[in-house]
């Protein structure tokens, strides 16, 4: 998640503290790291927003849980945008872990949410029908994301 050993040992305990804090809940909890100063709390405390409010585009990693393990949505991408996260990671209590970046527009939840009613229409699981429907967004809106394996 990051070439620097110290940040990395960070994010595994901000991503540990949220999965222990929210486990057997079908509740998300929202983290940031702040790449120039520390990470901070769950929920939107005024010491988050003032973070956000200070902070420049691009400094914030934000970190948040799918109890149900599904990928990152069209409004986790919108949050990345309104807020310049750096990068942003949802991490399933079922162990995966996405990674992405902010797009360059706005998604429309409405499309987002017409190209994954399309691939279900196709057979794919709900899961799959996410997936299928990020890459058809991923190139005109300008983001990326991946699925973070053990191995890398």
């Amino acid at each position: 998640m990051d070439s620097d050993k110290e940040i990395q040992r960070q994010y595994y305990q901000v991503a540990k503290s949220m999965l222990q804090h929210r486990s057997d809940t079908n509740v998300e909890d929202l983290y940031f790291y702040n790449t120039r100063t520390k990470p901070g709390t769950p929920d939107y405390t005024e010491e988050i927003l003032r973070g956000l409010k200070e902070s420049k585009k691009g400094e914030i990693v934000s970190f948040h849980n799918h109890p149900l393990g599904m990928p990152l949505s069209a409004g986790d991408l919108n949050a990345a945008l309104k807020n310049g996260y750096k990068k942003g990671y949802t991490i399933g209590h079922d162990g995966s872990v996405f990674k992405y970046t902010s797009p360059i527009y706005i998604i429309d939840e409405a499309v987002y949410n017409k190209r994954i009613c399309l691939h279900l229409e196709k057979g794919d699981s709900e899961f799959q029908a996410q997936i299928n429907a990020l890459r058809d967004l991923q190139e005109f809106y300008k983001f990326s994301f991946k699925e973070m394996k053990p191995d890398g």
